[in-house]
């Protein structure tokens, strides 16, 4: 199936410059699609270098873990779902560095001519790492779910 470029392709754009860790990017395909590329599919499109294994699981109910899988078939905790709405939110946790933990708040709502918006809130935005890096690695990582998203 073909997809004209100019009109089906999404774009990751932030909602206030991104230095506030503040994201909105709008995909052509339905709540639950987006939800579900963002949840089992974390790891298609996630950040590469921010992880050390080779696949992300998330159980996506309230307290569950998400686990990073590991070559030699070891596991390591990654992050936990804080709160989930089916479809609509999900707000998790992920190592940011070896010290820091991170919460990513994200809302699937009704894009305005279809489709839908997907905003993503980073918390705590200061970090270890540059934040101009972490603005760039946030800016490709929704570049990357949109396509998968609207590609699978």
């Amino acid at each position: 199936m073909e997809h004209d470029t100019d009109e089906t392709v999404p774009t990751a754009e932030t909602t206030t410059g991104g230095a506030d860790g503040a994201y909105r990017v709008d995909v052509a395909v339905s709540h639950s699609r987006a939800f579900d590329a963002y949840v089992r599919d974390l790891d298609v499109w996630w950040h590469r270098g921010r992880t050390r294994g080779t696949g992300l699981r998330v159980d996506a109910v309230p307290g569950g873990a998400i686990v990073e899988h590991h070559a030699d078939g070891t596991e390591e905790p990654w992050g936990e779902v804080l709160e989930v709405e089916q479809g609509d939110l999900i707000r998790h946790s992920y190592r940011l560095s070896e010290t820091e933990t991170a919460v990513v708040t994200v809302r699937f709502t009704a894009g305005e001519h279809g489709g839908t918006v997907v905003e993503v809130e980073h918390e705590p935005w200061e970090s270890t790492d540059d934040d101009g890096a972490l603005l760039e690695e946030w800016s490709r990582a929704l570049q990357r779910f949109a396509d998968h998203a609207t590609h699978v």
